[in-house]
């Protein structure tokens, strides 16, 4: 089943499936965008997750992760064996949460799966929708693309999933330094893949299978931080974020943050306040309190007390054909 699934991606990347019709499940016609590229189920969800300690993960020290900490406990998921997966439905205490990874946007998420009292369980519907998975409950069969968080289509169009700000991408050696207590991800007995399929489409400058963005503010292929503020989308290029960038949003402000020297791995880090960012002394401080970005933490902080003034924003690190494609009144702030 696991050479399976990636050979089924090679076969996708490479053009040896081609496409099917437009998901229909309904009646009801379904977004712009919508192509089915994989049968349902070909990707295989994990619905009973199953976690090794961290002394007993056989994971490279340099691999990349996506580590969750909810509800006081931490986890880590590698990158390559996510990818045979894509969805998680995993439990943290009382509260389920899909954990996802979309490697053709190079996004990750964790979503509470919880919708109106109702706890559901997602996978891979086999279906994109601009260059992003779009996630299927089992419950319903309603359509979730996992850049808006909100069902598409199908018997739950409109209801919403709340998107959980509790997961990081770093290495492993960086995310166990963090967090020694840390459980692993083990899936068909390994907890580490050592090859990326999907590397030539990463190093390439075109969209999956010739997707190119409609919107030529930035090739198709940029990498950019987009989020959502009072109701309206905003994107960002990603090299303009490096050591920190402010912006006047709405009402409001927001900084965005990339470390120099930033792998394309690396999160951006996001946060609002009313009353804004500035530097100082060559670092930055939001205005209201005067707390302090520390770059080592990747977080504002006064003395060691953070800040409350300032929250944390929440958002998707993904290309710019992906985030337009999918949000396509998108502001675009400038650098």
């Amino acid at each position: 089943m696991a050479r399976a699934t990636l050979l089924a991606f090679c076969a996708v990347l490479l053009g040896g499936l081609a496409p099917g019709q437009d998901a229909k499940p309904t009646d009801d016609a379904p977004p712009a965008g919508f192509k089915r590229y994989l049968p349902r189920g070909r990707i295989p969800a994990l619905d009973e997750p199953h976690f090794v300690k961290a002394a007993e993960a056989q994971i490279p020290e340099d691999a990349w992760v996506l580590g969750v900490v909810l509800n006081g406990q931490a986890r880590a998921y590698e990158l390559n064996l996510l990818t045979r997966h894509e969805v998680v439905n995993d439990r943290f205490g009382d509260q389920p949460v899909a954990t996802v990874w979309c490697p053709l946007a190079n996004t990750a998420v964790v979503y509470d799966r919880r919708v109106g009292g109702r706890e559901l369980r997602f996978e891979p519907s086999g279906v994109l929708m601009g260059g992003s998975i779009v996630m299927q409950d089992k419950e319903t069969d309603s359509f979730w693309p996992i850049l808006q968080g909100e069902a598409q289509y199908g018997a739950l169009r409109g209801e919403r999933l709340d998107l959980l700000p509790v997961s990081e991408k770093m290495l492993w050696k960086e995310w166990r330094r963090r967090h020694p207590d840390t459980v692993v991800l083990s899936s068909g007995g390994r907890e580490y893949l050592p090859r990326n399929p999907l590397e030539p489409y990463l190093a390439s400058s075109y969209g999956f299978r010739g997707t190119e963005a409609e919107d030529k503010r930035l090739p198709t292929k940029e990498p950019v931080f987009g989020f959502e503020q009072a109701g309206r989308h905003y994107a960002a290029a990603a090299k303009d974020l490096v050591g920190g960038r402010a912006y006047p949003v709405g009402k409001g402000f927001v900084f965005l943050y990339r470390p120099p020297g930033a792998a394309l791995n690396d999160d951006t880090r996001a946060f609002s306040s009313v009353s804004g960012f500035e530097q100082r002394s060559g670092g930055w401080v939001e205005k209201g309190t005067g707390a302090l970005f520390d770059g080592t933490k990747r977080a504002f902080v006064s003395g060691s007390t953070a800040s409350s003034a300032v929250a944390a924003l929440t958002g998707f690190d993904t290309f710019w054909y992906v985030w337009s494609l999918n949000h396509p009144h998108t502001g675009l702030l400038a650098p």
